[in-house]
């Protein structure tokens, strides 16, 4: 989401006389950091398709699998891409 697409929703959504609890965005630094200064009493949460694919599990199994050569990389990381998913779902 853009940042200023971000402001525009929340403007949108107080205006319309409504509290906004608990907010979904990518990992975008600028969005995290204007909820933090502009809505402290909101739980921000990250989207898990962002995180899961991030450039710490994407670049950390791609180096592995170049290092080693091994088929089994693409299974490993889409089981790791499903424990995230899972993981975030029993939160």
């Amino acid at each position: 989401m853009e940042h200023e697409g971000l402001v525009r929703a929340v403007e949108v959504i107080s205006n319309a006389g409504l509290d906004i609890e608990q907010i979904i965005t990518d990992r975008h630094k600028q969005n995290a950091a204007w909820i933090r200064r502009n809505l402290p009493d909101t739980d921000h949460h990250f989207d898990i398709w962002h995180v899961s694919k991030g450039k710490l599990t994407a670049t950390s199994l791609n180096a592995y699998d170049a290092l080693t050569l091994c088929r089994n990389t693409l299974i490993y990381q889409l089981q790791t891409i499903s424990v995230l998913i899972w993981s975030k779902t029993m939160t």
